[in-house]
């Protein structure tokens, strides 16, 4: 099996799983959007302050940080879901 096919089939069955009951499934897209705008907020506040921090600029650190978010959206979404099944299975024998 390809890496995509992998891939694509661990994403169809996050989204099945999460799609289940409508009510959660829109209640998590608000709090991840919540969540985002409450994570860079800061770096808004500090930069409106300051045109560098460290020798960072703002688009550095917006950079930084976007990155970390898209890669904990990633870990939540194919790799968290998929593996608490996989313990269940084994649990379960």
């Amino acid at each position: 099996m390809s890496l995509g096919v992998s891939i694509a089939a661990l994403m169809r069955a996050s989204l099945l799983t999460t799609m289940r009951y409508r009510a959660s499934f829109v209640g998590e897209a608000v709090m991840a959007v919540a969540w985002a705008a409450w994570t860079t907020a800061p770096l808004f506040v500090v930069f409106d302050q300051a045109p560098t921090l460290a020798g960072w600029t703002a688009d550095e650190a917006l950079a930084v940080v976007g990155f970390f978010i898209i890669a904990q959206g990633v870990l939540e979404a194919l790799v968290d879901p998929n593996l608490r099944a996989v313990v269940e299975h084994v649990r379960q024998g």
